[in-house]
């Protein structure tokens, strides 16, 4: 039986069927961008305007997850150099932050020292707090795998930086040690500017 809905209840459709599964990988093929849509005519693919929606358009306004893995070196030197955990969006975009899980891969522990927190900023080790920090102690030195939270921080007057990359720093100092390495998965949205 074919469904007919007017342009506004196809929209909330679409909406609805974008957040049936947030997380879950998505198939940009098949899956358009919401806003500023034409409602598509009997038989036709959906288009913005006279043309066709593109995947960067699509990527734009949905959850995107990426991960990587930082390596014993990387984390020994993680106090002197941040590490990337997601690429800059490119000029006239933005990030936001929306949480990351870190899982510890347990193979041997770090000797903390002065190392104290984790924290995801943007840039670098000096620039703005994305995120809440996450004491080292009690991970780092635990003999056994360790999966935490962290979560966005909740700053009402929370500028963000144009076209810049999320890293994960560390305060305090290098850790030392055989240590382990460890896996972030990290949420974000890509947030086009609209100023001109």
């Amino acid at each position: 039986m074919l469904t007919h809905f007017t342009p506004s209840e196809w929209t909330q459709k679409l909406i609805e069927e974008l957040l049936v599964q947030p997380y879950a990988d998505v198939d940009f093929r098949s899956t358009y961008q919401v806003k500023n849509l034409a409602s598509p005519a009997s038989g036709e693919a959906l288009r913005k305007g006279s043309r066709d929606v593109s995947m960067a358009e699509v990527e734009t306004y949905i959850t995107q997850r990426a991960q990587v893995t930082l390596t014993i070196a990387e984390i020994k030197a993680l106090y002197t150099t941040a590490i990337e955990i997601v690429a800059a969006p490119g000029a006239g975009n933005y990030l936001q932050f929306l949480g990351c899980i870190i899982e510890y891969d347990y193979a041997a522990v770090y000797t903390i020292g002065s190392a104290t927190d984790l924290q995801v900023k943007y840039t670098d080790k000096n620039g703005t707090a994305l995120s809440v920090t996450r004491a080292v102690t009690g991970i780092w030195d635990q003999t056994g795998d360790i999966v935490y939270l962290l979560q966005p921080l909740s700053a009402t007057a929370l500028v963000p930086v144009a076209n810049a990359k999320l890293v994960m720093s560390l305060a305090g100092a290098d850790p030392t040690g055989t240590g382990s390495p460890m896996h972030v998965s990290t949420l974000y949205r890509v947030i086009a500017s609209q100023l001109v």
